[in-house]
Protein backbone atom coordinates (compact mmCIF):
# COMPACT_ATOMS: atom_id res chain seq x y z
CA UNK A 1 0.00 0.00 0.00
CA UNK A 2 1.78 3.07 -1.11
CA UNK A 3 -0.21 5.75 1.00
CA UNK A 4 -0.28 6.27 5.03
CA UNK A 5 0.00 2.50 5.55
CA UNK A 6 3.32 2.07 3.47
CA UNK A 7 5.22 1.36 6.13
CA UNK A 8 3.99 -2.50 5.93
CA UNK A 9 4.48 -4.54 3.33
CA UNK A 10 0.77 -5.68 2.24
CA UNK A 11 0.54 -5.45 -1.41
CA UNK A 12 1.89 -6.88 -4.51
CA UNK A 13 1.66 -5.86 -7.77
CA UNK A 14 2.73 -7.42 -11.64
CA UNK A 15 0.94 -8.16 -14.88
CA UNK A 16 0.99 -11.35 -16.89
CA UNK A 17 -0.06 -10.49 -19.80
CA UNK A 18 -2.77 -8.58 -20.39
CA UNK A 19 -4.01 -9.24 -16.47
CA UNK A 20 -2.52 -6.83 -13.25
CA UNK A 21 -2.12 -8.98 -10.50
CA UNK A 22 -2.63 -7.79 -7.43
CA UNK A 23 -1.91 -9.56 -4.03
CA UNK A 24 -2.88 -8.37 -0.93
CA UNK A 25 -2.38 -9.42 3.01
CA UNK A 26 -4.83 -7.60 4.67
CA UNK A 27 -4.11 -6.30 8.49
CA UNK A 28 -5.91 -9.07 10.64
CA UNK A 29 -7.35 -6.50 13.10
CA UNK A 30 -6.29 -8.60 16.60
CA UNK A 31 -9.96 -7.44 17.80
CA UNK A 32 -13.41 -5.58 17.24
CA UNK A 33 -12.58 -2.09 18.60
CA UNK A 34 -8.93 -1.90 18.99
CA UNK A 35 -6.60 0.29 17.16
CA UNK A 36 -5.45 -2.86 15.08
CA UNK A 37 -9.03 -3.36 14.11
CA UNK A 38 -9.20 0.50 13.29
CA UNK A 39 -5.96 0.44 10.90
CA UNK A 40 -7.68 -2.70 9.47
CA UNK A 41 -10.64 -0.55 8.08
CA UNK A 42 -8.60 2.29 7.02
CA UNK A 43 -6.34 0.02 5.23
CA UNK A 44 -9.02 -1.45 3.42
CA UNK A 45 -10.61 1.95 2.51
CA UNK A 46 -7.56 2.49 1.07
CA UNK A 47 -7.17 -0.48 -0.62
CA UNK A 48 -10.43 0.44 -2.47
CA UNK A 49 -9.08 3.78 -3.13
CA UNK A 50 -5.91 2.29 -5.19
CA UNK A 51 -7.95 -0.45 -6.93
CA UNK A 52 -10.20 2.32 -8.12
CA UNK A 53 -7.30 4.27 -9.53
CA UNK A 54 -5.94 0.78 -11.19
CA UNK A 55 -9.01 0.15 -13.03
CA UNK A 56 -9.36 3.51 -14.13
CA UNK A 57 -6.74 2.22 -16.76
CA UNK A 58 -6.45 -1.66 -16.46
CA UNK A 59 -9.68 -3.36 -18.10
CA UNK A 60 -8.29 -7.46 -16.86
CA UNK A 61 -7.60 -7.33 -12.41
CA UNK A 62 -6.86 -10.24 -10.41
CA UNK A 63 -6.97 -9.24 -6.77
CA UNK A 64 -6.26 -11.99 -4.46
CA UNK A 65 -4.42 -12.81 -0.93
CA UNK A 66 -4.95 -13.22 2.30
CA UNK A 67 -8.31 -11.00 2.74
CA UNK A 68 -8.48 -11.82 6.40
CA UNK A 69 -12.94 -11.32 5.90
CA UNK A 70 -15.47 -14.66 5.49
CA UNK A 71 -17.70 -13.34 2.91
CA UNK A 72 -21.10 -15.11 4.36
CA UNK A 73 -22.18 -17.58 6.55
CA UNK A 74 -21.04 -20.48 4.31
CA UNK A 75 -17.32 -19.79 4.82
CA UNK A 76 -17.37 -19.92 8.87
CA UNK A 77 -17.51 -23.29 10.63
CA UNK A 78 -20.02 -21.64 13.27
CA UNK A 79 -21.36 -18.06 11.90
CA UNK A 80 -23.98 -18.16 14.39
CA UNK A 81 -20.86 -17.79 17.15
CA UNK A 82 -18.19 -15.70 15.03
CA UNK A 83 -20.75 -12.89 14.24
CA UNK A 84 -19.36 -10.00 14.56
CA UNK A 85 -15.88 -11.19 15.41
CA UNK A 86 -13.07 -10.23 13.67
CA UNK A 87 -12.92 -11.75 9.98
CA UNK A 88 -16.70 -11.93 10.33
CA UNK A 89 -17.66 -8.33 11.42
CA UNK A 90 -20.38 -5.64 10.12
CA UNK A 91 -17.66 -3.45 9.13
CA UNK A 92 -15.55 -5.84 7.47
CA UNK A 93 -18.74 -7.43 5.50
CA UNK A 94 -19.79 -3.56 3.99
CA UNK A 95 -15.56 -2.73 3.23
CA UNK A 96 -15.70 -5.98 1.16
CA UNK A 97 -19.15 -5.34 -0.14
CA UNK A 98 -17.58 -1.66 -1.40
CA UNK A 99 -14.53 -3.75 -3.16
CA UNK A 100 -16.60 -5.69 -4.52
CA UNK A 101 -18.46 -3.10 -6.01
CA UNK A 102 -15.82 -1.88 -7.98
CA UNK A 103 -16.07 -4.83 -10.56
CA UNK A 104 -15.20 -8.07 -8.72
CA UNK A 105 -16.22 -11.57 -8.68
CA UNK A 106 -15.73 -14.13 -6.07
CA UNK A 107 -14.15 -16.65 -8.64
CA UNK A 108 -14.25 -19.32 -5.72
CA UNK A 109 -18.30 -18.68 -5.56
CA UNK A 110 -18.82 -18.27 -9.06
CA UNK A 111 -17.62 -22.16 -9.01
CA UNK A 112 -18.42 -23.56 -5.67
CA UNK A 113 -21.59 -22.60 -3.57
CA UNK A 114 -21.59 -24.85 -0.79
CA UNK A 115 -20.28 -23.70 2.55
CA UNK A 116 -17.77 -26.05 4.06
CA UNK A 117 -15.16 -25.00 2.75
CA UNK A 118 -12.24 -23.63 4.01
CA UNK A 119 -8.79 -21.71 3.79
CA UNK A 120 -8.04 -21.19 6.94
CA UNK A 121 -7.80 -23.50 10.25
CA UNK A 122 -6.89 -21.98 13.37
CA UNK A 123 -3.90 -23.81 15.68
CA UNK A 124 -5.38 -22.50 18.77
CA UNK A 125 -8.44 -24.30 18.50
CA UNK A 126 -7.55 -28.29 18.62
CA UNK A 127 -7.70 -30.53 15.86
CA UNK A 128 -9.50 -27.92 13.82
CA UNK A 129 -7.97 -29.17 10.53
CA UNK A 130 -9.47 -32.68 11.47
CA UNK A 131 -13.13 -31.04 12.42
CA UNK A 132 -13.25 -28.91 9.69
CA UNK A 133 -13.76 -26.04 12.23
CA UNK A 134 -12.16 -23.66 9.68
CA UNK A 135 -12.58 -20.01 7.93
CA UNK A 136 -12.76 -18.80 4.17
CA UNK A 137 -10.46 -16.00 4.31
CA UNK A 138 -8.49 -16.18 1.41
CA UNK A 139 -9.88 -15.06 -2.05
CA UNK A 140 -9.64 -14.57 -5.44
CA UNK A 141 -11.64 -11.82 -7.16
CA UNK A 142 -12.10 -10.84 -10.69
CA UNK A 143 -13.47 -8.17 -12.84
CA UNK A 144 -15.78 -9.61 -15.19
CA UNK A 145 -14.01 -10.65 -18.01
CA UNK A 146 -11.54 -12.79 -16.04
CA UNK A 147 -14.65 -13.98 -13.92
CA UNK A 148 -15.86 -15.35 -17.07
CA UNK A 149 -13.10 -16.96 -18.30
CA UNK A 150 -12.50 -18.95 -15.30
CA UNK A 151 -12.89 -22.79 -15.38
CA UNK A 152 -12.59 -24.04 -11.97
CA UNK A 153 -11.68 -23.00 -8.59
CA UNK A 154 -10.72 -25.00 -5.83
CA UNK A 155 -9.20 -25.04 -1.97
CA UNK A 156 -6.13 -27.73 -2.13
CA UNK A 157 -6.17 -28.93 1.38
CA UNK A 158 -3.56 -31.35 1.17
CA UNK A 159 -1.56 -28.17 1.55
CA UNK A 160 -2.44 -27.73 4.69
CA UNK A 161 -2.15 -31.34 5.95
CA UNK A 162 1.73 -31.04 5.17
CA UNK A 163 4.34 -31.96 8.40
CA UNK A 164 4.69 -28.36 8.99
CA UNK A 165 2.22 -26.66 7.45
CA UNK A 166 0.81 -22.84 7.37
CA UNK A 167 -2.71 -22.06 9.03
CA UNK A 168 -4.02 -21.73 5.82
CA UNK A 169 -3.49 -23.74 2.54
CA UNK A 170 -3.72 -23.10 -1.16
CA UNK A 171 -7.07 -21.32 -3.00
CA UNK A 172 -6.30 -22.29 -7.01
CA UNK A 173 -8.41 -20.69 -10.11
CA UNK A 174 -7.92 -21.87 -13.18
CA UNK A 175 -8.75 -19.60 -16.27
CA UNK A 176 -8.69 -20.24 -20.08
CA UNK A 177 -7.87 -17.11 -21.68
CA UNK A 178 -7.42 -16.35 -25.22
Amino acid sequence: SSGAHADQARLISGRLGATRVVNTYVPQGAEVGSEKFAYKLSWLAELEQELTELLAVEEQVLWMGDINIAPDDRDVFDPDKYRGAVGFHPDEHEALRKLAALGFEDVFRRHNQDGGEFTFWDYRLPGSLKRNLGWRIDHIWATPDLAAASTASWIDVDARRAERPSDHTLLVAEFALP
